[in-house]
């Protein structure tokens, strides 16, 4: 009981969108530190502050860049590590810190998480060569799709990957809540103090090639999310999930990775060929 009230309160209090975000200052490594060339970068974000993001360079023959989310807790210094694969298979890794995380200037909301990946991508869409990509993962995954669905640069993207994302934020908030035995009675009249946000409602207005993938043992955010989202979706879209791995686990295992790598080919040769058609 000591602690239902606090929890209870913080939900009152904060709408519980709070809740979803979980941030961190300090710095954990650097790329240098495992043999990654990197530039540490300053966006400029949509309130005049500053994100701050790495580049991560391809070890060589640069393939093109992909545009990094990550979720909803920690920074860059700790996320972008699970992603520096990309660098060894020649693409850069734009990774990129959301207001209120890292050194980013500002506070984490739904609605600037969206905004600072539109400017995020829009950054690495005017400043690097095409072919580029955009990789979320978790609430990543879930606001990267929330950010494309209207976003009028759309087409001049190579391909989306939504790793182990969730299809609504009142339902995730309602598995959480649930998933303490004292909260459970509560969890529909606590999810519905979430500002609503439908991945699985915007994802339907992205038509670039999209990639689905997630961990079918996944003990954080349900395989069936990703699974809603994939049948959401309109094509060109493809979807592996995984028999193993934990939560944004299944890009580190076989079958993921040769879904990744295929997808990645796919759509590289293909905005290839559209440019050369011009």
């Amino acid at each position: 009981m000591k602690t239902f009230l606090p929890v209870l309160l913080c939900f009152l209090l904060s709408g519980c969108s709070s809740l979803f975000f979980y941030p961190a200052t300090g710095t954990l490594a650097t790329p240098d530190r495992i043999g990654i060339d990197y530039e540490s970068l300053g966006i400029k974000a949509q309130d005049g502050g500053t994100l701050r993001a790495w580049l991560m360079k391809a070890d060589k023959n640069r393939r093109g860049v992909v545009v990094f989310f990550h979720g909803n807790a920690e920074n860059i210094t700790s996320h972008s590590f699970g992603v520096a694969f990309l660098c060894a298979q020649g693409f850069d890794v734009l990774s990129v810190d959301y207001r209120g995380y890292g050194e980013s200037s500002g506070e984490p909301s739904f609605d600037n998480m969206a905004q600072d990946i539109r400017t995020a991508i829009d950054y690495a869409l005017d400043h690097y060569e095409k072919p580029v990509f955009v990789l979320g993962q978790s609430l990543g995954a879930s606001m990267t799709a929330v950010a494309l669905a209207n976003y009028p640069r759309q087409s001049e993207l190579a391909g989306v990957v939504f790793d182990s994302g969730f299809a609504k934020m009142r339902r995730i908030a309602r598995e959480k809540v649930a998933s303490v035995w004292f909260l459970y009675p509560l969890q529909y009249p606590l999810s519905w103090l979430v500002a609503e946000r439908s991945p699985v409602d915007a994802v339907t207005k992205i038509d670039i090639p999209k990639l689905f993938v997630a961990a079918q043992t996944d003990a954080v955010v349900d395989v069936q999310h990703s699974r809603d989202l994939y049948a959401a979706a309109k094509e060109p879209k493809s979807a592996v999930f995984t028999d193993h791995g934990a939560h944004i686990g299944a890009l580190h295992t076989i079958e993921g990775r040769r879904a990744l790598d295929k997808f990645l080919q796919e759509n590289e040769k293909r905005q290839t060929n559209q440019r050369l058609e011009k």
